[in-house]
């Protein structure tokens, strides 16, 4: 039990620091039994208009990687992964390719161009089974100078 607080309050301080614990699994999957997990870049996309993205600082996209395995732990190939957005942000944002398959076991997608704030929910879908995935757009404005 010790040991088990301990894992909880390890990951919390890493998650906090920008660094998230090992990504928990999910299967096994109900067409082929695989398991997989949900890895996320960032959780928190900014939302910026006007200003060119690339700084690192303020992340305005979020990859999506799947990461698929056997029963024996080994990547698998050729597993198909669909990924959506919540119908209420079709439209408002970007999630491409909405379909593709694992090679070397990994799976991507990317989350873009947000039109709005608020909270994202994705539906990762892997061989029948899924898993939801969260992401917050907040915005960024420049501070107000001296006078303006």
């Amino acid at each position: 039990m010790v040991q088990r607080i301990t894992l909880v309050v390890v990951c919390l301080g890493l998650a906090c620091g920008d660094v998230a614990c090992a990504p928990q699994r999910v299967g096994p999957t109900a067409g082929s039994g695989y398991v997989f997990s949900v890895q996320v870049s960032d959780t928190t996309v900014w939302l910026r208009p006007g200003i060119v993205a690339g700084d690192g600082q303020f992340p305005q996209a979020a990859a999506v990687i799947v990461t698929a395995q056997d029963s024996q732990g080994r990547l698998v190939d050729d597993v198909p992964v669909t990924f959506e957005l919540e119908p209420s942000w079709i439209g408002r944002a970007s999630l491409e390719p909405s379909t593709t398959r694992t090679r070397g076991g990994k799976a991507r997608a990317l989350f873009s161009n947000p039109q709005t704030t608020g909270v994202v929910r994705l539906m990762i879908r892997v061989d029948g089974t899924t898993a939801p995935v969260t992401l917050t757009v907040i915005s960024y404005r420049e501070p107000m100078r001296g006078g303006e």
